[in-house]
Formats: structure tokens, C-alpha cells, sequence
């Protein structure tokens, strides 16, 4: 993370992701509310479907609020700095799918699911009635590498 944070890269924050995996896949960022914070965890996980899907992607930086519009992706696409213009494609993709609910959000950049800095697993199976979670949830790497099942998580 590039915002000064302390993390820690054993620390994974798990969220409901119905809407985030697919866009995760698209352009290996998450986008959610303005605000929202993640502890100190210095990975993200992805629930939906009843399954921990089986990446704990790296968070690369954090920008804390992002207009949602097709002149803002423009005009980070044309900056100089990488970091900028792979903002304003995770801005494209999440127009794409709908994210223009609200003027801005924040968006996490993270490493992509073949990227050396993402820890990957065996998917973890939810066998409970209700979802797993409804928002976030924290996990370690050791917790989320050795799971069958979510009820093999502390």
C-alpha cells in the first residue's frame, strides 16, 4: 500500500463480493465506498458464490477517492505515471459493470490473480446456511492456505 499505512502481508481481509470478483478479474482492483477501511491487512480475498475464491491478492495503493466517470478514466489514462492510468482502467471497468451508483468511491489496486505477489489457494467452500459475510471478514494466509471448509476458520 502506498498510503503510509502499516500492513501486514499475513493479514487478509476477506469481502462479499458478488459484484468485485468479476471486476477484480477484469483489471486486478477493488472498488468500494469512500472510507471504508481494511485494519492492517496488506491482502484481499473475494467471497461470493459460498466460496473464498482462492487468491489473497497484495494491495498495491490505495486512492482514497476517485470520481466514477468516463472524463475521469480519460484523464488518467493520459498521465505519465502507471499508477494513474491503471487507476483509470479500474474506473472503465467498473463503469462497465455498474459501478456508477455514487460520484466517487475508492479504489485499491492489487497484484493480479498470476502475479507472483498474489498467494493463491484452494478455493474455501461456505457450507453454512447464511452467507459467510455480508460485508468483510479477516483471515490469515496460514488460515485461508490450510482450510477445506469455512468452518475450519477461526
Amino acid at each position: 500500500m502506498t498510503n503510509g499505512e502499516r500492513v501486514d502481508q499475513n493479514k487478509v481481509v476477506i469481502v462479499a463480493a458478488g459484484s468485485a470478483w468479476p471486476l477484480y478479474l477484469a483489471c486486478s482492483a477493488y472498488v468500494c465506498p469512500v472510507g471504508r477501511t481494511f485494519q492492517e491487512a496488506g491482502r484481499l480475498g473475494f467471497y461470493s458464490g459460498r466460496t473464498i475464491h482462492g487468491v489473497a491478492a497484495s494491495i498495491e495503493h490505495v486512492e482514497p477517492s476517485v470520481l466514477m466517470s468516463q472524463a475521469e478514466a480519460a484523464k488518467r489514462a493520459l498521465s505519465l505515471d502507471p499508477t494513474q492510468r491503471r487507476i483509470g482502467d479500474a474506473v472503465v471497468a467498473a463503469l462497465a459493470k455498474g459501478y456508477d451508483d455514487v460520484p466517487s468511491n475508492q479504489v485499491l489496486l492489487l497484484s493480479g490473480p498470476d502475479d507472483g505477489a498474489t498467494i493463491t489457494f484452494v478455493p474455501v467452500r461456505h457450507e453454512g446456511r447464511n452467507a459467510w459475510t455480508m460485508n468483510r471478514r479477516y483471515q490469515t494466509v496460514a488460515s485461508l492456505t490450510s482450510a477445506t471448509t469455512t468452518a475450519d476458520l477461526p
